[in-house]
C-alpha cells in the first residue's frame, strides 16, 4: 500500500488515502501545512509564506527550521516524492486528478462539453464530491480563505447548472429541488432566484415562483437598498403573463479557442528555445507577457503552446482576440469569448465569472489597448486567483507581477557563411520549408541559397515575412522576389496576411 497513489480531498474535511484506505496525518501544523500547499498548487509556497499559514501571527523563534520539521512529517505521510524542495521554495509534486477539487472542476468543465442527459450525470458526479464546506477545518485561516470561497462558488454554479439541465429534461421538480438548496445557502443569489421561479412556472405552481420573486425582493430591499435586477423584473411579468418562453434558461456555450488558433499543422521551426521558456514560464507565474515587433510570431507562439501548457496545468484556454478592438470595447470582447453573451456591465460580469474559474486567458495583440487592458489584467489577478494570463503585445504591461518573454526574430544567415553553415540558420530552415512545402521538388543549389540568405536578411528574420516570402518564392523563383524589393513587389498572401504583414516594421 506505501507505494500505492495517493488521494487528497478538500471538499470537506482534509483526508488523504491510499487505495481507499484512510491514511492519518496527525497533528495541526502538518494538516495545515499540507493545506497551504493545495491551495497554492502548482506554485512554491516559500518557507515564510508556509510559517505564516502554519503559526499565522505567533511565529515560532526559528521559522524556517520549524518549517523543516513540521514538513519531514508531511513527507512521512505523503512522500518524498511529493513534497518537493526548489529554491523558491515548497510545493506538491502531484498527477492530475490526485485532489478531489480537481476532479471535480475538470467533471464540470467536462459537462459543459457533452448533451444534456450526459451532462447531467457528470455534474451528479461533481457534486457528489462535495463532503462539506472546502477546507471546512481552515475556514477561519487567511491562506484558505479565497480558494474555499472560489470552490464554494464552484459548487453553486455547477447546482445551478445542474438545475438548468433537470429543465432540458422536462424535470421541473428535480431542478426546483436543486435550486431551492442554492438559494437557501445564498438567499441574495439572483441568478438561482431567477432559475427558480422558472422551474416553479413550469412545474406549475406560479404562485410560489411570484412569491419567490416577491421574498427576494423584500430581502434585497431590506439588506442593501436595492430592487431586483431587470431580467428578473421582466420575468415576473412575463409569470404574470403566462409568457415565459423556452428559451429562458440555457447553459452558456463552451468555451472555445478560435479555429486561427489551433496548432499549425506545419513544422515549428526556430523557436525550441523560446517554446520552452514560455511552457516554464507560464506555468509558474500568472502572468506572462509575450512581447515583440509585429510580425515575429507572439500569437503563433502561444497557440503552439496552448495545448501542452492546458494539459500541464489541467485548465481550458479561453483567447482574446483584441487586434482591431477600441480600449471600450475590451470588456465586451472579453465578455462574448468566454460565453457570457450581452451584459450591461461586462467588465463585472468577466470579474464574477473569472473568480469562480480555473482558466488560462490569453489576451492577444494588446499594444492598441494597453492601458485598458493593464487595468482588466489588474483586476483579474486580485479577483480570481485561479486564471493565469498570457497577454500578446508589441509592449509589455509594466506591471510588477509580469514575466516578460521578448520575442526576437529568427537569425539569418550571415553573409560570410557557405551554402551548408547557411541553411542551418533558423530564418533559413524556416524559408526552405515553407518553400519545400509549396514547391517540393526546389533544390537547394547554390545561387538559390544564397539568394534565399539574402531575402531573409532583408526581411529582418521576422517568420510572418518569410512565410509569405517563401509562398511568393514557390511561384515566381527566389530571384525574383529578392529584386522585387527594389521594384515595389508585394508580399501577398490572404487578405488577412497581407494585413498583418503591413503592420510589421519592414523596410
Amino acid at each position: 500500500m506505501a507505494g500505492a497513489p495517493v488521494q487528497i480531498d478538500v471538499l470537506g474535511s482534509l483526508e488523504i488515502r491510499r487505495a481507499g484506505a484512510r491514511v492519518e496525518l496527525r497533528g495541526s501544523r502538518p494538516r495545515a501545512a499540507l493545506a497551504a500547499l493545495l491551495v497554492h498548487a502548482p506554485y512554491p509556497v516559500s518557507p515564510d509564506g508556509l510559517a505564516a499559514a502554519i503559526w499565522e501571527k505567533e511565529l515560532p523563534a526559528r521559522p524556517r527550521g520549524a518549517v523543516q520539521t513540521v514538513v519531514s512529517r508531511l513527507r512521512s505521510v505523503l512522500g518524498d516524492e511529493v513534497v518537493r524542495h526548489d529554491p523558491v521554495g515548497y510545493h506538491l509534486e502531484l498527477p492530475a486528478g490526485t485532489v478531489d477539487a480537481d476532479r471535480f472542476e475538470a467533471l464540470c468543465r467536462q459537462a459543459g462539453e457533452l448533451p444534456t442527459s450526459r451532462a447531467a450525470e457528470m455534474l451528479d458526479s461533481a457534486l457528489g464530491l462535495w463532503r462539506g464546506p472546502a477546507y471546512a477545518e481552515f475556514a477561519d485561516r487567511e491562506f484558505a480563505v479565497t480558494e474555499a470561497v472560489r470552490l464554494g462558488e464552484l459548487r453553486m454554479k455547477a447546482m445551478e447548472d445542474r438545475a438548468v439541465l433537470a429543465l432540458e429534461l422536462d424535470d421541473a421538480d428535480a431542478s426546483v429541488s436543486v435550486l431551492q438548496g442554492v438559494v437557501a445557502e445564498q438567499p441574495l443569489r439572483e441568478r438561482a432566484h431567477g432559475l427558480l421561479m422558472t422551474a416553479l412556472y413550469r412545474a406549475g405552481r406560479t404562485t410560489e415562483a411570484l412569491e419567490q420573486y416577491q421574498a427576494l425582493r423584500r430581502s434585497l430591499v431590506e439588506e442593501l437598498g436595492l430592487d431586483p435586477s431587470p431580467a428578473l423584473r421582466e420575468l415576473q411579468v412575463q409569470i404574470l403573463d403566462h409568457a415565459v418562453p423556452e428559451s429562458s434558461v440555457a447553459r452558456p456555450p463552451p468555451r472555445r479557442v478560435p479555429p486561427s488558433w489551433e496548432p499549425a499543422t506545419g513544422i515549428f521551426i526556430g523557436r525550441e528555445d523560446d517554446t520552452g521558456e514560455l511552457l516554464r514560464a507560464a506555468a509558474a507565474h500568472r502572468l506572462v507577457s509575450v512581447t515583440g515587433p509585429g510580425g515575429v510570431g507572439k500569437s503563433r507562439l502561444v497557440a503552439e503552446v496552448l495545448p501542452e501548457l492546458t494539459r500541464r496545468l489541467d485548465r481550458p484556454a479561453a483567447v482574446v482576440e483584441l487586434e482591431d478592438a477600441q480600449p471600450e470595447q475590451v470588456d465586451e470582447k472579453v465578455a462574448a469569448s468566454l460565453g457570457l453573451g450581452f451584459a450591461a456591465e461586462p467588465r463585472a460580469a468577466v470579474l464574477e465569472y473569472l473568480a469562480a474559474s480555473s482558466l488560462i486567458l490569453v489576451l492577444d495583440a494588446c499594444e492598441r489597448v494597453l492601458d485598458r487592458t493593464r487595468s482588466l489584467v489588474r483586476e483579474i489577478l486580485w479577483v480570481a486567483p485561479r486564471v493565469n494570463l498570457v497577454v500578446t503585445s508589441r509592449h509589455r504591461l509594466d506591471m510588477g507581477a509580469e514575466q516578460v518573454l521578448p520575442l526576437s526574430p529568427l537569425t539569418p544567415p550571415d553573409p560570410t557563411d557557405g551554402p551548408d553553415r547557411a541553411v542551418l540558420a533558423p530564418a533559413m530552415r524556416l524559408f526552405i520549408e515553407r518553400l519545400r512545402r509549396a514547391r517540393p521538388a526546389t533544390d537547394l543549389s547554390v545561387p538559390l541559397v544564397r539568394d534565399a540568405g539574402e531575402v531573409c536578411r532583408r526581411l529582418d528574420g521576422l517568420p510572418l515575412a518569410l512565410e509569405l516570402a517563401a509562398t511568393q518564392a514557390a511561384t515566381l523563383g527566389v530571384r525574383t522576389v529578392l529584386t522585387g524589393f527594389g521594384t515595389g513587389l508585394h508580399l501577398a498572401g490572404s487578405a488577412g496576411t497581407t494585413a498583418a504583414l503591413r503592420r510589421g516594421p519592414f523596410p
